[in-house]
């Protein structure tokens, strides 16, 4: 039972890290974990030696890549569409 509140914690935590790294002004902030995580899923399945299962253990990892990805979209596209109405309401300002 505590390997598994140790497995959650660090889950959230992961979680937690890639919203603070998406909301960042810098865009390539963001995809540090994604990045990292496509990085270790190619290792390991490298590492297979049976093609079949590692086509399979390749489309199974990238279930939580899909995540990852999805948490940084949102984030970007809530930072655009703040920046798209500072924008629009500096040309207000200025008429």
């Amino acid at each position: 039972m505590r390997g598994f509140m140790v497995i959650i914690f660090f889950i959230t935590a992961l979680i937690g890290l890639q919203l603070f790294l998406s909301y960042r002004s810098n865009k390539l902030i963001g995809l540090i974990i994604p990045v990292l995580y496509l990085t270790g899923s190619i290792m390991f399945v490298c590492m297979l030696s049976d093609y079949l299962v590692a086509i399979g253990g390749f489309l199974i990892l990238m279930i939580p890549m899909g995540l990852w990805l999805g948490i940084y979209k949102v984030c970007r596209k809530h930072i655009d569409q703040k920046n798209t109405y500072e924008i629009n309401r500096m040309k207000i300002n200025d008429l």
